[in-house]
């Protein structure tokens, strides 16, 4: 038996993958959704860093070091795959392969909160790194992704 998610932090997995198991060895019927979301309730009351962080509050009154239309280009990495973000308006919009594609908001300084078209993906922050007036690179879902191209990179239009 396999549950996958193709998605961090979908605690679902754990619930269906529990559930299956008792039904296998003939266990008693177990509420594994409800139980994993008390668990999970009581971690962030206790000040689980990890858990935490997910409702981490922003900084308020901060603005981006930049101009937007300055963030905007392609960033990279080997394994993960090329991550362009765009200016649409007054907003910024990322993507990254099909699927996780969404606006950005301004959460605190030069990190910025993805809230993916797919509304089931949830959010994500971006990091950018600011090196001679431009992002040299940016981190998302713990990886760092380099600039390419030249300012504005090369996904600019």
């Amino acid at each position: 038996m396999y549950v996958l998610a193709n998605v961090d932090h979908a605690e679902i997995r754990h619930a269906l993958m529990y559930k299956a198991i008792d039904l296998h060895l003939g266990n008693r019927a177990r509420d594994w959704s409800s139980d994993l979301r008390s668990l999970y309730a009581r971690r962030r009351a206790a000040g689980d860093s990890a858990v935490a962080a997910e409702d981490a509050k922003p900084i308020m009154g901060t603005r981006p070091t930049l101009p937007l239309s300055k963030y905007t280009g392609a960033y990279e990495k080997p394994r993960l795959g090329t991550l362009r973000v765009t200016e649409n308006g007054a907003k910024l919009r990322m993507a990254i392969g099909n699927a996780f594609v969404g606006d950005l908001e301004q959460w605190q300084y030069d990190t910025f909160r993805a809230h993916y078209d797919k509304r089931w993906l949830g959010t994500d922050r971006l990091t950018f790194t600011i090196g001679d007036g431009v992002p040299s690179s940016l981190n998302f879902a713990g990886f760092t992704l380099s600039r390419v191209g030249g300012e504005g990179g090369p996904a600019t239009h």
